[in-house]
């Protein structure tokens, strides 16, 4: 990395960058990303339409769908714009939808979500009165189609970065104002999140509403980061103000087996690994400040790789391992860890099971 010219580091940095028309003051553009969810899109959007903020836009990117996501937006006619494109991955269909994005603010929107009607006036408010705030999220509850009764909270349960910190109000300190949501009186809490961010995200990418000029400061979502261009865009964009935090769900969010958290256990701590470089890139004093501590989180990301890996390659596993070895990481998770890709999973099941007779035994 430290041969990077200073053209490759800037492109390393802030990728991909665009010319931006003047926003419409006022107007909130939401973006949503959507790849073969003809089962979910319609209902999502539908939220979208009926909120209580007047002055919006609904960007829909088709990312290159196969099933009939495009016949089921195009029956919202103009009341949404839709933009198809080859598939380009969520970096890619998220740039594609800020780019053509004219509001003053944008908002993130997945396909298989559902946003509270109250949501964008909420957040708009917020925005637009306190001119040092460049983001605003919210706390989501969590639904699932074979449960679809609500998980409240579930920031707290989803995001162990929040737990670790101390919780919402440890993260964000001031109060900045008290509002209306929902029937009850709600604090709009906020804080500096920069130093925090480093132990990992904590603002739910499907709840945040930004100003576009962050777009414009950082550039666009890092397409070469697969499974987490959304912490690391957050990272990048912290520095610039405060960031808010609504502690009411204005978020349902959908859980389910094939979202893409569930799918990359061992890509999601490397893809970690590569933002770390990025912080010591941009941020050099942040990250000689805080070196001690990026070292042990880099130790912890490359045993968490190491025991995503084992199901596909031991061998893979082994390196990532012996990589997390050389930083010195907790003994005990070393212990475990290379227990697990030494010793067959059936053969540490029989194990367990011997070691449960031993001990009814004794």
């Amino acid at each position: 990395m430290n041969s990077l010219t200073n053209a490759t580091t800037k492109a390393f940095l802030f990728p991909t960058q665009h010319s931006w028309e003047p926003a419409v003051l006022g107007r909130v553009s939401i973006i949503m990303a959507a790849f073969n969810a003809d089962k979910t899109i319609g209902r999502a959007v539908e939220s979208c339409l009926a909120q209580q903020y007047a002055d919006f836009e609904i960007i829909v990117v088709n990312d290159g769908s196969t099933d009939e996501t495009a016949s089921i937006l195009s029956a919202f006619g103009m009341r949404i714009r839709t933009i198809h494109q080859a598939n380009r991955g969520l970096a890619g269909a998220r740039n594609t939808g800020a780019a053509a994005a004219t509001g003053e603010f944008i908002v993130l929107m997945d396909a298989d979500d559902i946003a509270e009607p109250s949501r964008l006036a909420l957040q708009q408010k917020v925005l637009t009165e306190h001119g040092d705030i460049v983001l605003v999220a919210s706390n989501f509850s969590a639904f699932s189609d074979a449960h679809p009764a609500l998980i409240p909270n579930y920031e707290m349960i989803y995001y162990q970065a929040a737990s670790r910190l101390g919780g919402l109000k440890k993260i964000f300190p001031d109060v900045v104002q008290k509002s209306d949501a929902l029937d009850s009186a709600i604090a709009i809490r906020a804080g500096s999140c920069h130093q925090l961010l480093l132990h990992g995200n904590f603002i739910h990418p499907g709840t945040v509403m930004v100003r576009r000029n962050a777009f414009e400061n950082v550039g666009l979502f890092d397409t070469s980061l697969r499974y987490s261009s959304d912490y690391d865009w957050i990272l990048r964009v912290a520095p610039l103000g405060l960031f808010a935090f609504i502690d009411v769900s204005l978020l349902r969010y959908r859980l389910s087996p094939t979202q893409m958290s569930h799918m990359a256990s061992a890509k999601i701590p490397l893809e970690t690994l590569a933002i770390l470089q990025k912080v010591k890139l941009s941020h050099p004093e942040l990250a000689a400040t805080h070196a001690a501590f990026i070292s042990q989180r880099s130790a912890e990301c490359y045993l968490n790789a190491a025991e995503g890996a084992i199901a596909t390659s031991r061998f893979n596993a082994l390196i990532y391992w012996w990589r997390s070895a050389m930083i010195k990481p907790s003994i005990k998770n070393l212990i475990k860890v290379l227990a697990k890709i030494l010793i067959p999973k059936r053969a540490a099941n029989s194990a367990k099971k011997l070691a449960r007779v031993i001990g009814l035994i004794q």
